[in-house]
C-alpha cells in the first residue's frame, strides 16, 4: 500500500482516466480505438455510449477522468488477478472474440501505453503495467497483472482503472 501512496505528478500522467482513450489521426473514425475490457464508463455496450469514447482529453469538453461520463458499469478486479484488456474499434463486429482479418488501425507508429490504478477518483494514477511500441492494437487481449498488494476497494465510484497512450508519430495529444 505505500507504494501505491506515491502520487504520480508528472505532466504526462494527468491525463489518465478509463475513457482518456484515442488515437488522434486525420484517418476516418473508425481506425480509433477505446478499450474494450474492463468496460470504461462511456464504453460500447453501455448505455452512455456516444461514439466520443476514443477522443482525447479535452476535445470539445471531453472531461479528465473518464470523460465526464457518469459513474458505472462496474467491474470487480482482485490482487493478484491478470486482467485481459482489450480493445474496440467500430470495425470490430464481434466484441466476444479477436479479429480474425485485418482492420484499418491507425496505430500511428505504435506508442506506450499505461495502465494505472486510481483509488481517489482519478486525482493520482499509480502505473501497475505498461506496453511501448507496438501499443494499442485491437488483435490482441493485452495481460495486466493487477498487483498482490493492493489494497481493497473501500469507496465505490473513487477506484479505477485506466488504460492511456501517447502516440509514436503524431502529436502528443494524451488519450
Amino acid at each position: 500500500m505505500a507504494a501505491f501512496s506515491t502520487t504520480l505528478k508528472t505532466s504526462w500522467l494527468l491525463c489518465l482516466g478509463l475513457v482518456i482513450l484515442a488515437l488522434l489521426a486525420p484517418k476516418q473514425a473508425d481506425a480509433h480505438m477505446a478499450m474494450l475490457y474492463p468496460t470504461p464508463r462511456g464504453g460500447y455496450g453501455t448505455k452512455q455510449f456516444d461514439g466520443r469514447i476514443h477522443v482525447f482529453v479535452d476535445y470539445k469538453g471531453f472531461k479528465f477522468p473518464c470523460g465526464g461520463y457518469p459513474k458505472g458499469p462496474t467491474t470487480n478486479l482482485k490482487a493478484g488477478q491478470v486482467v485481459p484488456v482489450r480493445f474496440w474499434t467500430p470495425e470490430l463486429k464481434n466484441t466476444h472474440s479477436l479479429p480474425k482479418h485485418k482492420m484499418s488501425e491507425a496505430r500511428h507508429g505504435g506508442g506506450m501505453c499505461e495502465f494505472s490504478l486510481s483509488y481517489d477518483g482519478g486525482k493520482s494514477f499509480h502505473v501497475i503495467g505498461s506496453y511501448t511500441k507496438t501499443c494499442p492494437d485491437a488483435y490482441y487481449e493485452w495481460p495486466v497483472r493487477i498487483p498482490d498488494n493492493v489494497p481493497s476497494c473501500t469507496q465505490p465510484g473513487k477506484c479505477l482503472f485506466s488504460w492511456s497512450w501517447t502516440a509514436n508519430l503524431v502529436p502528443q495529444y494524451y488519450h
